[in-house]
């Protein structure tokens, strides 16, 4: 994950924000930028939490972090039995928060409708050159495409 905090900065940071100190002064005392506080957070659902002012390791905001872990799992395109395995070891306390949470299930179908759950569409084959052709058309510069090939054994041009 290459927006993640090193766990001592991150660590530093939480315990400021745990303790009211706002966002600058406590990411500056964890030797952070704001901006990269900020872009941690894109990924870090508990750092995304604890800047909205709550703190992600209360009883109720475990629920939270899950179903937007959940959600996050189906936007990046798992099935739906998938992102409950990754997560919880099975389906069972996400059918739950379906079955008795009409705004959860309406986000998960959310997902499903707006194609976030389809994987990336195929690309077409990648068919590189022939590096011979590569090195010839670096030996004549300037040329709008590279020249013919020679053919083996025959004199550079």
């Amino acid at each position: 994950m290459p927006d993640a905090l090193p766990a001592r900065k991150r660590s530093t940071l939480f315990d400021r924000l745990r303790n009211g100190q706002d966002l600058p002064t406590a990411a500056r005392a964890a030797g952070l930028e704001g901006r990269e506080v900020f872009t941690a957070a894109r990924t870090d659902t508990a750092l995304a939490l604890l800047q909205a002012g709550t703190d992600p390791d209360e009883v109720g905001a475990t629920g939270i972090t899950e179903r937007t872990e959940y959600l996050r799992l189906l936007a990046l395109g798992c099935p739906l039995s998938l992102a409950a395995q990754i997560l919880f070891g099975g389906a069972g306390k996400a059918r739950h928060w379906r079955r008795d949470d009409p705004a959860f299930a309406r986000a998960c179908d959310a997902v499903k409708e707006l194609g976030a759950g389809q994987p990336a569409p195929a690309r077409p084959p990648f068919h590189p050159r022939p590096p011979g052709a590569f090195l010839d058309h670096l030996e004549n510069p300037g040329c709008p495409s590279p020249p013919p090939q020679r053919r083996s054994g025959s004199p550079p041009l």
